[in-house]
């Protein structure tokens, strides 16, 4: 295993290094190639990740990395529909270009079955919708057609959940995505802030919903929990949109007493619910699955497994977890928010200038009583109560500013660490110490010691410590769970140390050889270790270390590309030495994987190449006919023009002027509108009216596609991307766009002017 690890890590590394390779490729240079050869280049892209996937799919063991390389060809293929639609300023026509993408990731889904092809289909259809209601223009003031949509949305998801419900096994990703957008969509529904009345009667709705799941999962216990699980999650969302509404309609002194009450309630509502959940019939799945395998045994003619059964329940049992997982954090994070704001708010209006103080004796409060009174509860509620309790130490710590409120949060910090088990969330708690503890030397310490980079190095040696303290600690999860906070913050602040500050070369470059040679020898050291935490979180903190010198320190764009490429090409090929004198060995266990044949493949990339084919062919006859215009440019902001290697551009034409303000101001935000140009004396267009359809134009006067942003007019051309390195000189002398115009009134930038 150790040997099929090393060599699927260097086959992904060196991929992942070619495909950044050309994407600083194409960034290098991208504005001097023409539409065709940016549309050839992305397409050759494709092929060639298509080309690679065909070829490694066949070995049983590169086929993993052939299915990664056929999911990067389809998203190569969505960038360039999004190539495509930036080139020819297709916003309006966004869903088509969704629609586009969504092709061959429902042909890969349908022929392979790989869950990241159905993964993309889903949400491709989903986006395409969305972007055709906005197209059509359905969303508006009108919650009508606002509600139909959500409950087009519904009724899909709904009716393909019931499609796959006899598909248990082979669809469950496509099932539980169907399903919790249902009941998502249900709870969106029922918002009587955005429909006041079909949001009311969707209470009912949502109900009726929520017990239909009910009865349905009771009758089939075999998925019942997961489904359940999914639901109360979708009540948890429900009741907390119901506390808001009520909050919005009924303002009064008691939001903060029925805050903390709604919490309260929340918290023991998610308990009761998970405890039902738990008392289902625990033994009912096992059961199941040893009388499956008493058929199977007997089918094979060999004795059954029970242990065979157990696991086959156990992986059932797994999603129902998870969902519960996830139940559990999204209502602990609303308590914690809500619990510590209301009770933030009911101190400030009782103690008023005394609040550090009573918030101070709040938090100790709490913590005693998750501590000692709360012993036989959950433990998410504990969780939830403890963290209310260090978090009010952010309003108090900085409302009071002296160095006693941040060490006694420190000290609940620290405490409440020690009362919580696992690694995620007494890290939390670790975290919030860390900080705290930044903020009491911040107050306590002198000015000349106060600089950033010192109270940042302090913080190290105080993580350094707690590491080291580690050794001392003689409870094995209590000592793994210092030891990997500790470790955690070494790796975050060692990265913050390494950060350049002007100034401060010569500490730069030191800290920065410091942190690389560490994490270096840490990854040698433990590269073959039984603990894989200290490697492959030394290994994100490395790889994130290098991108980042990288990308500051390193050449041009072009430069990197190459660099990358090479650097690439030399990781697959030790990789390939590594994988023919090694890999043979383990090539005997490695699961055979289904493969496209090549003339699968090839109708794919064919269809692809039509399809992408057509959409130019349409823009480019569109295009032929269009008119050139000259438009004044008008920076959004003249102290920062430039973001990155592009610039962002405003136009005079963005700006109505003052007679036709008023009435554009009556419009939805986001609304499609058509705007009427003409040209002055010196040939460059102006804005002179907004089009009303049907009308005639006269001499001159094109018409432009627009959308109203609320205070100004967007056209799609306010991104220009340009060379690297010539920003100031674009930002100096670009006073004018030269823009052209199709027949469908899109416009497409074809350069800037300097006048």
């Amino acid at each position: 295993m150790q040997k099929t690890y090393v060599i699927r890590t260097g086959y992904a590394l060196g991929a992942a290094m070619i495909a950044a390779a050309a994407i600083y490729f194409f960034a290098s240079g991208w504005e001097a190639f023409g539409r065709a050869a940016r549309i050839a280049l992305s397409v050759l892209l494709t092929a060639a990740l298509y080309g690679a996937s065909f070829a490694l799919w066949r070995r049983p063991r590169t086929a993993w990395l052939g299915r990664i390389a056929a999911v990067t060809g389809c998203a190569a293929f969505g960038v360039s529909v999004a190539l495509l639609g930036r080139i020819y300023n297709s916003h309006a026509d966004s869903y088509g270009l969704f629609l586009l993408w969504s092709v061959p990731a429902l042909l890969f889904a349908w022929l392979v079955g790989y869950w990241p092809f159905k993964l993309f289909a889903y949400a491709l259809l989903h986006l395409a919708f969305y972007a055709y209601v906005d197209a059509a223009g359905w969303r508006s003031p009108d919650e009508t057609l606002n509600f139909i949509v959500g409950a087009i949305v519904a009724a899909a998801n709904l009716v393909l959940f019931l499609l796959l419900a006899k598909y248990r096994g082979e669809e469950k990703l496509l099932r539980t995505l169907a399903f919790l957008m249902t009941g998502f969509q249900l709870v969106y529904l029922s918002n009587s802030l955005s429909f006041d009345t079909a949001g009311l009667l969707m209470n009912a709705g949502f109900a009726v919903w929520v017990a239909a799941v009910t009865r349905y999962a009771l009758r089939h216990r075999r998925d019942g929990k997961q489904l359940l699980a999914m639901a109360g999650l979708h009540t948890a969302c429900f009741l907390i949109l119901k506390y808001i509404e009520l909050v919005v309609h009924y303002p009064n002194v008691l939001f903060f007493a029925l805050g903390v009450a709604f919490v309260v309630g929340l918290l023991a509502a998610s308990a009761a619910f998970i405890r039902f959940l738990n008392r289902l019939d625990a033994n009912e799945d096992e059961e199941e699955g040893q009388a499956r395998e008493i058929e199977r045994a007997q089918a094979a003619d060999r004795p059954p497994s029970t242990e065979a059964g157990r696991k086959r329940a156990r992986r059932r049992t797994v999603a129902a977890l998870d969902i519960q997982r996830v139940l559990w954090a999204v209502v602990s994070g609303v308590g914690v928010v809500i619990g510590a704001a209301c009770i933030v708010g009911l101190t400030v209006l009782a103690a008023e200038d005394a609040t550090p103080e009573a918030l101070a004796v709040i938090s100790v409060l709490l913590l005693l009583a998750a501590a000692f009174a709360m012993k036989g509860v959950p433990a998410p509620i504990r969780f939830t109560v403890l963290m209310t309790a260090v978090l009010l130490g952010l309003v108090t710590a900085a409302w009071a500013g002296k160095p006693m409120y941040a060490l006694l949060y420190v000290a609940l910090s620290l405490v409440a660490w020690a009362l919580t088990k696992g690694i995620a969330k007494p890290l939390l708690f670790y975290a919030l110490a860390n900080v705290y503890a930044f903020w009491l030397m911040d107050a306590a310490l002198s000015d000349s010691l106060r600089g950033g980079w010192n109270l940042l190095a302090a913080l190290f040696a105080i993580n350094a410590l707690a590491w080291a303290a580690g050794s001392l600690v003689r409870d094995v999860d209590r000592k793994r769970s210092l030891r990997y906070s500790a470790y955690l913050g070494l790796l975050v602040l060692g990265l913050l140390l390494t950060w350049d500050e002007a100034g401060h070369m010569a500490r730069f470059i030191g800290a920065s050889l410091l942190y690389f040679g560490a994490l270096t020898a840490l990854l040698l050291t433990q590269a073959h270790g039984v603990n894989r935490f200290y490697y492959r979180w030394g290994a994100a903190a490395w790889a994130v270390f290098l991108a980042v010198k990288y990308y500051d320190t390193a050449w041009k764009l072009l430069h990197k590309s190459f660099s990358l490429a090479l650097a690439g090409a030399l990781a697959i090929a030790l990789t390939a030495l590594y994988d023919r004198r090694f890999g043979g060995q383990e090539a005997a266990a490695a699961p055979s994987v289904p493969s496209l044949g090549s003339k699968a493949f090839a109708s794919i990339l064919l269809l692809q190449v039509l399809l992408l084919g057509g959409a130019i062919a349409v823009n480019e006859t569109a295009l032929a006919g269009g008119t050139t215009v000259k438009l004044e440019l008008a920076p959004l902001d003249p102290r920062s023009l430039l973001q990155g290697d592009y610039v962002e551009l405003n136009y005079g034409i963005s700006t109505p002027p003052d007679r036709e303000a008023s009435a554009l101001e009556q419009l939805d935000y986001g609304a499609k509108i058509k705007v009427v140009l003409a040209p002055d004396a010196s040939g460059v267009h102006r804005f002179i009216r907004v089009y009303q359809s049907g009308e005639k134009l006269g001499a001159g006067e094109v018409v432009m596609n627009g959308r109203w942003e609320g205070f100004r007019i967007e056209y799609g051309i306010e991104h220009f991307f340009i060379p690297e390195g010539t920003g100031g000189e674009v930002e100096r002398t670009a006073k004018f766009a030269e823009v052209v115009v199709s027949r469908s009134g899109n416009g497409m930038i074809v350069g800037l002017l300097p006048r």
